[in-house]
């Protein structure tokens, strides 16, 4: 094993890519320990000639905090929960290869991200797999994927009831482990727009807790069973003294679940969403820059070419929702759109 320092390193700069409306970078992600170092590599694949790799969702967290990593044999200081993704998912031996926003992509290159932003639907399409990270693991991670499990099996035997499931379930509302899944379904990720189209366009979908991966059927169900999803919501709505990320009183999991799963089917099935529609069913998700409640649908709707509404991170907020709004209008010739406006506030 090849340990490394830091020291004297001198700082990762990106090249850029001769055309980024057609390649992409791909993270290597050397083999190591979990005392070791995170050392890895970037190529430039173009979309046609794609190895084998993951995909990583996620959420990028506090973007004052920094961890060193290497990069082609240099410095680069990135996100905290990437810092922390890339040590889970390394692998003790042999190379992994990810496309992770943060680091594939030049956050600082306001043009190259316009055009990789539009690649997004393909790359999400295209990896092999798309791993759900949920940061900051705690303790009762066994507890939640257990109750995953074992709601799963149920499912699958198809036994029971309303009445059955109260029945299971009732007695231990307040159980250690439904208490975990609840903080598992109210994790930042659910609530997130960008996720929304990363695993909506997916072939394959796991989530990573920890050290366990969890196929995303142990979570879809809550979603295609009407009797699971009913009182799931119900045993998991919030109680006097509790407190949740969501600000609806149920984690914001519970929601996003039957959405996703919703949109995953649509798709499926061959019928396209147009903005209008994505708007309306995003509202109420949550972006650090304001414009991404539009951006951040590119990939799921194809209307957005048609309505000429490329990211342009340069376009001050207002004036990028006041063209959408009039691009819309003149397109589609229907005000519902306005009927949003100051959902969930005082109007």
């Amino acid at each position: 094993m090849v340990f490394f320092s830091f020291k004297r390193r001198s700082h990762f700069v990106y090249k850029k890519l001769r055309d980024p409306r057609s390649k992409i970078r791909l993270l290597y992600l050397h083999a190591g320990r979990a005392d070791e170092p995170i050392c890895c590599s970037l190529r430039t694949p173009s979309l046609g000639s794609l190895p084998q790799y993951e995909a990583v969702s996620y959420t990028w967290g506090d973007s004052t905090a920094h961890h060193p990593i290497q990069i082609n044999g240099k410095q680069f200081d990135t996100l905290r929960n990437v810092y922390y993704a890339l040590k889970e998912l390394r692998h003790p031996v042999g190379i992994a290869i990810l496309w992770i926003d943060a680091i594939c992509i030049d956050q600082q290159n306001l043009e190259e991200k316009r055009h990789q932003i539009l690649l997004m639907g393909d790359i999400y399409q295209r990896a092999s797999r798309v791993i759900v990270w949920l940061a900051e693991p705690r303790a009762d991670l066994d507890l939640a994927v257990g109750l995953l499990n074992e709601l799963k099996a149920q499912h699958d035997e198809g036994t029971y009831t309303v009445r059955s499931l109260l029945a299971i379930h009732r007695p231990r509302l307040r159980s250690p482990e439904w208490i975990a899944l609840r903080n598992l379904l109210d994790h930042p990720w659910w609530s997130r727009i960008w996720t929304l189209q990363e695993v909506v366009l997916a072939r394959n979908i796991v989530v990573r807790l920890g050290q366990h991966v969890v196929p995303w059927e142990h979570l879809g169900i809550m979603a295609t069973s009407s009797v699971l999803a009913s009182q799931t919501l119900e045993m998991l709505t919030m109680r006097a003294g509790e407190k949740l990320h969501s600000d609806r009183g149920v984690p914001q999991g519970c929601y996003a679940i039957g959405l996703i799963e919703g949109m995953r089917y649509r798709i499926r099935n061959g019928v396209p969403y147009s903005l209008v529609t994505l708007l309306g069913e995003s509202w109420d998700r949550k972006a650090a820059d304001p414009r991404d409640h539009i951006f951040g649908l590119s990939a799921l709707a194809p209307d957005i070419k048609e309505l000429d509404l490329y990211p342009n991170y340069t376009t001050p907020v207002g004036k990028a929702f006041t063209d959408t709004v009039h691009k819309i209008l003149l397109r589609y010739g229907t005000y519902i759109l306005f009927s949003h406006a100051g959902r969930g506030y005082d109007r």
